[in-house]
Order: structure tokens, then sequence, then C-alpha cells
């Protein structure tokens, strides 16, 4: 009885030890084809494609062993690739499916090689306006799933994207446009999912 209870402890331990390494094992690889997913988002589409090619499966103990590319980091990066030119492009479906965004009014004030960010604004702008002039960028990270956009352009020229007067967003963002100093050299709309944005009264 002792030596039966003995054989099932150490074929437990052996278990144990062998699914332990399938997945230290199985981690390494993943973490081995994520990073080099990373390195082939440097290659072109038509290196990439000719590297899938050649490529033929091969078991996880040779990649293991031997290293090298493997189908799944190659596939990756071709799958990374696209989705950034998706969101790089920052089509208008991609805007619109946003939902609520919060207007973060960054200004940049500049005096020869020194720059200052100027105080915060959390304010509103007519943003179909500001998405049909061109100006706004989808600097989503596809990675991680965080959606944001951008629009850069003058402290003039901001002037002509924001809400009518009777609007109540309008005087908190006026408020900031006109205090900042004439030597602004660029300000920067930053748009996040919003929360409950409140105007600033």
């Amino acid at each position: 009885m002792h030596n039966l209870a003995l054989t099932l402890g150490l074929l437990a331990l052996l278990i144990a030890a062998v699914l332990g390494a399938a997945f230290a094992c199985r981690q390494t690889l993943v973490a081995r084809d994520l990073a080099a997913a990373w390195r082939y988002l440097s290659w072109d589409d038509a290196s990439l494609t000719e590297l899938r090619t050649r490529l033929a499966p091969r078991s996880s103990i040779t990649r293991l062993w031997k290293g090298g590319p493997s189908l799944r980091a190659v596939d990756d990066a071709i799958a990374m690739k696209r989705e950034f030119a998706r969101r790089i492009a920052g089509d208008r479906s991609d805007f619109h499916a946003a939902g609520e965004l919060e207007v973060r009014l960054l200004a940049l004030d500049v005096h020869g090689m020194h720059y200052a960010l100027a105080p915060i604004c959390t304010g509103r702008l007519d943003l179909e306006a500001l998405h049909r002039s061109g100006r706004l960028r989808c600097i989503s990270d596809p990675v991680r799933g965080h959606t944001a956009f951008a629009a850069v352009m003058t402290r003039e020229t901001l002037r002509h994207f924001m809400l009518p007067e009777n609007d109540p967003w309008f005087a908190p963002t006026f408020r900031w446009y006109s205090g900042l100093p004439t030597s602004v050299a660029f300000v920067l709309a930053h748009l996040v999912p919003a929360d409950h944005p409140r105007a600033e009264h």
C-alpha cells in the first residue's frame, strides 16, 4: 500500500513537472513570437509575404530549440500592419464609432528652442467641422484598444472650430483661447472617449 501511494505521488509530481515544462515552453514561444512580430513591423509587405511563403509549420519543441522565425509571428505582424494602417487612416467610421468625445486643448508656447505647455483646457469644439477640415487624425493604439484622435492647428485657426456663442461650452473654451499668448506655436486638440464631461462655469 505504501509503495502504491509513493508511486502515485511520484507519478503526480512527474505529470505536474511535464505540465509546468509545457506551460513554460508555450509562454516562451508566445513571448518570442510577440517580440518577433514587433520586429517584423518594419518590413515591407512584399518581404513579409515572401518570408511567409518560405516558412513551413514546425513543432513547438523545434522552434524552442532552434529559434528562428515562425508563421505565427509573421501572421501577427501582417495583421498588426493592417490594423495600424487602418487606424492611421482615421476613416469616418472610426471617428463616429468612438461615441462621445472629450476635447482637451493643449497649447505650446515657444521661445527659440524652448517650449512651454500652457494650461490645459477641457472644452468643446465643432467636431464635425474639424473632421471635415481634414485636420483630425486617428491616433488610437490598436494593441491596447485605446481610442484617441488629434488635430494640430495654429492659435488663430482654432477660432474657426469653436461652437456658436450661444452654446454653453463657448464661454469656457473662448476664455482659455483668449488667454493664450501670441507666441503660441500651435494648439493640439486631443480627443478621448468622455466619461461625463461637464462645462466649466
